[in-house]
């Protein structure tokens, strides 16, 4: 199929030259010792049956064509509708009820921005500074994160977890409280001088890796509900200062 259609009109024109220049071998008598075989009838039979292969090499040529056409649109449809997966990692700021003060979740996000359901989706994450897999709780969520098998449908996003801790020390705390913030301060600086290597997989399609330098990440704004939180708790210890004021 690859060769009459990568040949087709050589073959055409040699299909088409090749009855004349038979016709005029038969009808002349160019070379009288040549016999010629058969008789008009037999010739007539010869003919039908060879327009009747033109025909038939014909219809290969342009069925080779279409399936070739087919294959590529097939192509296009399939990487147009194919799950498109996207990871990010974003600051997310949380107040802290029991310190009072804004702490500093790092989240993974990963989102589906093709048109089709991405099924089956893992998750493994390298971190540049390996040490920082000594802490027990970040491990902990690494590993969370790589054991997760979900599915994500179009336009689809699932987030995680991958550690919070305090970036400053809180006023009135004892000195072992401010010898844990500063070890979380500490443990906070060191991830953001990291970089993540986060590779994505699902069913059917080939694995995509985002490289995420975490010295560039962004915030992620912060929710009606987390601002409705943080009025309300500027609201009460308000009114338990002027309760408090004589």
């Amino acid at each position: 199929m690859r060769f009459l259609s990568k040949y087709k009109y050589v073959i055409l024109i040699c299909l088409a030259i090749f009855p004349l220049v038979l016709n005029f071998v038969v009808g002349s008598q160019i070379c009288p010792a040549l016999k010629i075989a058969g008789n008009q009838n037999s010739w007539i039979a010869f003919w039908g049956a060879y327009a009747g292969a033109i025909g038939t090499v014909v219809m290969a040529i342009i069925a080779a064509e279409t399936l070739k056409k087919n294959d590529e649109q097939l192509e296009i449809i399939k990487q147009q509708n194919r799950p498109h997966l996207f990871s990010s990692i974003f600051i997310l700021h949380d107040w802290n009820m029991v310190s009072k003060c804004n702490e500093e979740s790092y989240i993974l996000r990963v989102e589906n921005h093709g048109s089709q359901i991405a099924k089956n989706i893992t998750i493994k994450v390298e971190v540049s500074d390996s040490s920082l897999l000594n802490d027990t709780d970040f491990k902990n969520h690494i590993d969370s994160i790589q054991q997760a098998s979900f599915s994500l449908p179009a336009k689809g996003e699932k987030s995680f977890y991958i550690c919070r801790a305090l970036p400053i020390s809180p006023q009135d705390s004892s000195k072992a409280q401010k010898d844990e913030y500063s070890k979380q301060s500490e443990f906070i600086d060191r991830v953001k001088n990291c970089t993540f290597s986060v590779a994505l997989k699902c069913d059917g399609y080939e694995i995509e890796t985002e490289t995420i330098n975490l010295n560039s990440v962004g915030y992620l704004p912060t929710s009606t509900v987390q601002m409705l939180a943080q009025i309300n708790h500027s609201i009460t210890e308000l009114s338990k200062r002027l309760d408090n004021k004589p």
